[in-house]
């Protein structure tokens, strides 16, 4: 129930992102990285406490993407638990993760005026649009 969480400093610097790590100008102190459990409302708390207190500023976006594919197989062979598990992760994840940037942003638009405009967004598979065999819990 583990996803991998980088944040990024956005300023008016030149850095920038690209897929070739030769070519990339961002630094070790422009980027945190962190597993945070997203079931967890408190390690999303934590992970959004450690990202204000390592750049000094409230956070600008923040994007759901975690999600997991686990077991592949018919639904009628799949345990409760499993199905269970993909539903907690893919779903109460992305419902976690947005509350607590909600209170995230609430809370610093108080005390921040660099906060005036907060994006977020979900992002969801190409498996929202057809379903295959064997997701029965993913679909």
């Amino acid at each position: 129930m583990f996803a991998a969480a980088v944040a990024a400093l956005s300023s008016s610097s030149s850095s920038s992102f690209s897929s070739s790590s030769s070519s990339s100008s961002i630094d070790n102190d422009q980027m945190l990285y962190q597993s945070v459990d997203v079931c967890d409302e408190q390690a999303l708390g934590s992970f959004l406490d450690a990202v204000v207190d390592k750049f000094g500023r409230p956070i600008d976006m923040w994007i759901n993407n975690a999600g997991i594919l686990d077991p592949i197989q018919p639904l009628r062979q799949m345990a409760y638990q499993d199905f269970d598990r993909n539903l907690q992760i893919n779903l109460g994840g992305v419902f976690k993760g947005t509350k607590a940037y909600i209170n995230h942003v609430r809370q610093s638009s108080k005390q921040h005026e660099q906060l005036k405009d907060a994006t977020l967004v979900n992002i969801s598979s190409g498996a929202a649009q057809k379903g295959y065999a064997g997701w029965g819990a993913y679909c």
